[in-house]
């Protein structure tokens, strides 16, 4: 009966062995085989079998497949290993099989649904020969309990899920009125004489678009858009005066004529925020103007967080429309409020001399509601005076 046993064993080791996951080389199925004879020789029977188990206190979630691993002392001549988990305090036990290592140790894999916060818990029981049941470690009425961390990046996205309230989608739109200020200057329009005119500078631009929030550690956010600077909402500036159009005949062809300067463009953005410190965002513009086709982008950088607190500086511009160089401190005063200072440094809408635009920025939330509104100063460079520029928006995050 005894060399019938050790016969079992042996096959039982050899078919394991033909698993890709568990293969062993011949000196490591020589050591499996002395194991078994060990096993098997007279007077082993008189040692009690052990089960040897360390046993984790916790885990991190979302970590690679774990594996629990155990040792059985003495010469046990039982069917099966059974590993009995599940979630801490709720349902019932599944079961799955310990299988045997060459080295001798016993491994399962913890079902990957169970290794999630706030953990779980297990006993280990036998199969006997017969078919008799042996509660090994622990006890299906006090199991042992597996504490499982948060793994980090879950813990971040959940935080970011929280920051915007669990709303994961945000429609904007914006309106701002440019007053760069005015100036006199003289112009030679190919005459004996020269001419004197003054002018005001001045544009407004519009955009409205769609941001989706991943919240991610791959992406944390995308927005696509459409806006306009100039154009058709309005924009004065030398070049589009009543003294330059007073030489146009006509009967001039409309291209032939001087026109408001502006693009209207779309744009795409992705956020990335990384360590919960510092974020980038990436813009990239395409559209057409009276000059013929635009593109364009930029590039911000953010220190701090995305609704909390946070200093941002980047750059962007358009083919013939211009750059514009931002830096904005935005305080989140309170959670209905954000109070931001921005300074602007842009050549917008004709490039050419630039501007200095610093601003005050106010945004109201409610529910999901947000109201935008902008007042600020502006200057073209040489310019005798400035004027003032305001804005506005109505955001809804959902």
């Amino acid at each position: 009966m005894r060399y019938a046993i050790a016969i079992s064993t042996l096959v039982s080791v050899l078919a394991l062995a033909a698993l890709p996951t568990l293969a062993q080389s011949p000196a490591e199925e020589a050591q499996a085989r002395a194991e078994v004879d060990e096993a098997a020789e007279p007077g082993s029977e008189e040692r009690t079998p052990f089960l040897a188990h360390v046993a984790p206190a916790e885990l991190e979630g979302g970590t690679p497949p774990y594996h629990l691993s155990v040792t059985m002392l003495g010469p046990w001549r039982g069917e099966d290993l059974l590993l009995h988990a599940r979630i801490s305090g709720r349902g019932a036990y599944q079961v799955e099989k310990f299988l045997r290592s060459p080295t001798g140790r016993y491994v399962v894999a913890v079902p990957e649904q169970l290794v999630q916060p706030p953990g779980f818990e297990y006993y280990i029981s036998s199969l006997e020969e017969g078919g008799s049941g042996n509660v090994r470690f622990a006890s299906p009425e006090v199991p042992h309990y597996v504490l499982v961390k948060p793994y980090p990046s879950l813990v971040r996205r959940e935080a970011r899920i929280e920051r915007h309230d669990g709303r994961r989608a945000r429609v904007e739109t914006s309106f701002f009125h440019y007053d760069l200020g005015s100036a006199t200057r003289i112009y030679d329009k190919n005459t004996s004489k020269e001419k004197r005119i003054k002018f005001d500078d001045r544009y407004n631009t519009a955009e409205a678009s769609f941001t989706y929030r991943f919240l991610q550690d791959q992406i944390y956010q995308i927005t696509f858009g459409y806006g306009m600077v100039g154009g058709v909402l309005g924009a004065t500036s030398p070049d589009t005066t009543e003294f330059d159009n007073s030489d146009v005949p006509d009967s001039a062809k409309p291209e032939d004529r001087p026109h408001p300067p502006g693009v209207y463009y779309g744009f795409g953005k992705a956020y990335w925020e990384f360590w919960d410190a510092v974020g980038v965002e990436a813009k990239v513009v395409m559209g057409a103007s009276h000059e013929g086709f635009e593109a364009g982008g930029g590039i911000l950088g953010r220190v701090g967080t995305l609704g909390n607190t946070h200093f941002d500086i980047g750059v962007e511009g358009i083919s013939t429309v211009g750059y514009r160089f931002i830096t904005e401190l935005n305080l989140a005063a309170h959670q209905s409020f954000h109070f931001s200072i921005r300074n602007e440094i842009t050549d917008y809408p004709r490039g050419g001399d630039s501007a200095t635009i610093p601003t005050l920025n106010l945004k109201i939330l409610n529910n999901g509601v947000e109201f935008a509104g902008t007042v600020g100063y502006a200057v073209r460079q040489d310019y005798e005076k400035g004027g003032v520029c305001f804005g506005g928006g109505l955001n809804f995050n959902f």
